[in-house]
């Protein structure tokens, strides 16, 4: 019994002396495939930067909670997107990355998240970004149409209040003039006259200019804050993609805790600002969508979200 209880301490001591050691190999790992993970996912996310276009996601950071998981926090470019007062399209889905083949015994899962499949993202991604440059320049010529109609507004205005001065300064003259002289008074003033009136028929139709491309930027303010929420939908789909994906490469973090994701600025507009949109998945969901016991969209209406 005595030989028996020197056994168990013994062991005990041994699991304690090495627990430390453990822990830090641990960690190095997790580590290593949160970095992985964290370029997966920006590479999914991101505008294709060899084609000059602005990204929308600036930074992902991975980190481990101990006892909860792991996190990632998505950081949004917002002066190419917020900050532009202009409206963006729906995103088009671009199609799903290819399942990465599963590692051979011995092999490091790092080899399975290389450039190869970062570069099948991003051409996945091409033609959104096309789309949004697209809808950007035909925005921006709007814009600028209404800024060229403004102008030529103010120059007609600068026009009528000069005929109403010259109208003035004649019929000023004509009350002092004998009646040949007021004859030559008339016929200028007819011709002011009808000066006014070309000038006010362009403005009119100016007006009716102004007043369209008014319109049709409303509609595209109105349409920002739906365009900007599917924006943020998509990349919450491309998260669930890439958690399908390679989720498998997240080995270290035990099947009881959680995958989290936070996307700054991804939420509704305030007086402050934008709330974070928050995406909580259970490990042991993402290792299911891994093992296609069911897809990234079930996986999403799995995670629990809110804003904060």
């Amino acid at each position: 019994m005595k030989i028996m209880k020197r056994i168990i301490s013994t062991a005990v001591a041994a699991t304690l002396v090495l627990t430390p050691q453990a822990m830090a190999m641990d960690y190095q790992n997790l580590n290593k495939q949160l970095n992985i993970m964290s370029d997966i996912l920006k590479s999914s996310v991101n505008e294709n930067s060899g084609k000059g276009s602005r990204s929308k996601v600036s930074k992902i950071e991975g980190h481990y909670l101990a006892g909860q998981g792991v996190l990632f926090t998505v950081n949004l470019n917002h002066s190419s997107f917020y900050g532009m007062p202009l409206a963006l399209p729906v995103v088009p889905v671009a199609p799903v990355a290819p399942r990465p083949p599963k590692a051979p015994k011995g092999m490091d899962g790092e080899a399975l998240f290389g450039e190869e499949f970062e570069v099948v993202i991003e051409e996945a991604m091409e033609e959104a970004v096309i789309a949004l440059e697209a809808a950007q320049e035909s925005i921006r010529y709007d814009v600028e149409q209404q800024r060229q109609l403004r102008e030529q507004e103010r120059d007609l205005a600068y026009q009528l209040r000069d005929i109403a001065r010259e109208e003035r300064d004649l019929s000023y003259q004509r009350s002092h003039l004998d009646k040949d002289e007021q004859k030559s008074i008339e016929q200028d003033l007819k011709q002011l006259e009808a000066r006014k009136k070309e000038i006010n028929k362009a403005k009119q139709k100016l007006a009716a200019e102004s007043k369209k491309y008014q319109q049709k930027v409303a509609q595209l303010k109105q349409q920002r804050i739906e365009e900007q929420k599917a924006f943020m939908q998509y990349i919450e789909q491309q998260v669930s993609n890439v958690l399908c994906n390679y989720g498998g490469g997240l080995r270290e973090v035990p099947a009881q805790q959680f995958v989290s994701v936070i996307i700054k600025g991804g939420g509704d507009k305030t007086n402050q600002g934008y709330k974070d949109k928050v995406l909580v998945f259970n490990k042991a969901d993402v290792k299911n969508c891994v093992l296609e016991k069911f897809d990234a969209p079930a996986l999403l209406s799995k995670a629990n979200g809110y804003q904060f």
